[in-house]
């Protein structure tokens, strides 16, 4: 590990001499333009020095259904990963039908449709949808499941989810596209703008921002969170998790975070609030992911 004033003493300085730089460079702009170059040094290696903690939070659930070739044998650069519940059956025939399955069957655009679901646990009907996924996941072959039980507390988990498996089965793809079965977006627009963010930034998340970062703290909420699950009052700034885009290889690295940031079961803080600037990922809205419900 690199300490902090050895990595000032490391890093070179620009001046005037400098060929990049004309002779008549106001002193005063290149000593801001060291101090910013210090700054993104530094927070490479808090990066670096994060990651190489071992892993707190373990991610190990079997698959009860994966697709494993999914990505194999053809060019893919684009995953619509659709989170879902177990007992959404018309939602995921009706995103398969609607907008992101039309972008995603078509063979020019190198896209997947893939689905993120876990276990039901519902008091009797839980064997009945999961015979029901089962019958889905042999007609359609999109459904990944792993055995966790798919509960509003466990949102993380299926986001996680969807980290691990670009991460695992489908690295060589460019984007990711991560919605709820629910939430409307326009395909080709998103890309569009993941495309278009890529050009200047290396790694980035883009979304719509969440307005409402109040901690609810009355118990009988549904979204209640404890201080011991989350001392402060407000989250920090994150994006909807009902629509996100962002490049593969920040999937890799929210993934790496994921593993050792503390947990915490309200998923879009936790992986665009939290994981994040973890490891120096920029968030940023952007209209393409300004989602509607109920439109497929």
């Amino acid at each position: 590990m690199i300490h902090k004033n050895s990595a000032r003493r490391a890093l070179p300085q620009l001046s005037t001499r400098d060929s990049l730089f004309p002779t008549d460079v106001d002193k005063d702009v290149l000593r801001s333009l060291n101090w910013t170059l210090r700054q993104e040094y530094e927070k490479q290696q808090d990066v670096f020095k994060f990651l190489s903690k071992p892993p707190t939070n373990k991610h190990d659930y079997k698959y009860i259904h994966n697709p494993r070739d999914a990505c194999l044998n053809r060019k893919i650069d684009v995953v619509f990963a659709v989170v879902s519940s177990p007992e959404n059956f018309d939602n995921r025939l009706r995103t398969r039908q609607g907008l992101k399955g039309t972008y995603a069957y078509t063979p020019n655009n190198n896209a997947t449709l893939l689905f993120f679901v876990g276990r039901s646990n519902h008091h009797n009907k839980s064997r009945k949808f999961q015979v029901g996924i089962n019958m889905e996941m042999k007609r359609f072959g999109d459904i990944i499941q792993e055995d966790f039980i798919d509960d509003y507390k466990n949102f993380t988990l299926k986001s996680v989810s969807v980290l691990k498996w670009v991460n695992v089965y489908c690295s060589r793809a460019k984007f990711v596209v991560k919605s709820d079965d629910n939430a409307g977006i326009k395909p080709a627009a998103a890309v569009e703008a993941l495309t278009r963010y890529r050009q200047r930034f290396g790694n980035f998340i883009l979304g719509r921002w969440n307005t409402k970062n109040i901690v609810q703290r009355k118990a009988e909420a549904k979204n209640y969170v404890s201080f011991k699950e989350y001392p402060h009052r407000t989250f920090p700034p994150h994006v909807l998790g009902r629509a996100m885009g962002f490049p593969v290889s920040t999937a890799k690295l929210l993934y790496q975070a994921s593993l050792r940031a503390r947990p915490l079961w309200i998923d879009d803080v936790f992986i665009s609030g939290i994981c994040a600037p973890l490891v120096n990922v920029p968030v940023m809205a952007d209209l393409a992911f300004d989602f509607k419900f109920n439109i497929w």
